[in-house]
């Protein structure tokens, strides 16, 4: 109970000393050690993470908790497949992480509509994601629905307006919809929260590239992969 008083205040640190207190000293059971494995995991150590999902697994193999503990592990190193999450949804389809996973493991497949068709589940059980808007977001522009896509990254800023990719996000939208003014904000803020973010480094090359005249005649497709390529090519240049 102590834990989850914790884990409830995001005082994660404190929820694990407790759980690994009662692990090693008292109470070394499935549930125990399948609940450190979670809260590893969201503190972003997956090296524990992974430690306590394998002491979980060994204590009870047919967990659920445990099981998802694996699938987000996996999921980190784009190794979860579809079918597998399937199979811990049809035991609990409420759990939002798993439609994420669902989503970024199709869209990494580019199979687009059923990726967008999990993002909006996990947004509807957990409509505070952040990161849920961000993948959607991308989703959305992939599929040529800009403005699907600027309301998905303006739901992550208003959750989030201290993160990156939000503001990356809009940047790349208001280029691909040539408003340089409105995208050039948007830019500036997400790289100044962020240096490296992706989504802000993709705008950038797109505003770059509007001075070319032939730009205004391709696709938002056609931009998209010319801008990915160009980054691709600088990184091997870099290199």
């Amino acid at each position: 109970m102590k834990a989850k008083i914790f884990h409830h205040l995001q005082r994660t640190d404190e929820a694990i000393d407790v759980l690994e207190q009662l692990f090693n000293d008292h109470f070394p059971d499935s549930e125990t050690a399948g609940s450190l494995a979670l809260l590893n995991f969201e503190n972003h150590n997956a090296e524990k993470a992974e430690f306590y999902a394998n002491k979980a697994l060994a204590l009870d193999p047919a967990n659920y908790q445990n099981l998802l503990v694996r699938i987000l592990l996996k999921s980190l190193k784009n190794e979860a497949t579809v079918t597998e999450i399937e199979t811990l949804l049809a035991i609990n389809d409420n759990d939002c992480r798993l439609w994420f996973i669902l989503g970024t493991t199709q869209l990494h497949a580019m199979n687009l509509t059923a990726a967008q068709e999990a993002f909006a589940k996990a947004a509807q059980i957990e409509p505070d994601f952040y990161d849920n808007w961000v993948s959607s977001g991308w989703c959305a522009l992939l599929q040529n629905h800009l403005e699907s896509a600027e309301k998905s990254y303006q739901r992550a800023v208003t959750l989030a307006d201290d993160l990156a990719d939000g503001w990356g996000g809009l940047a790349l939208v208001h280029a691909l919809k040539s408003e340089p003014s409105e995208a050039q904000k948007c830019l500036e803020k997400a790289q100044w929260l962020d240096s490296e973010c992706f989504l802000a480094t993709v705008a950038g090359v797109i505003l770059v590239s509007h001075s070319n005249p032939d730009w205004a005649t391709t696709d938002i497709n056609t931009q998209l992969g010319q801008a990915l390529a160009a980054i691709e090519m600088e990184k091997k240049t870099l290199h």
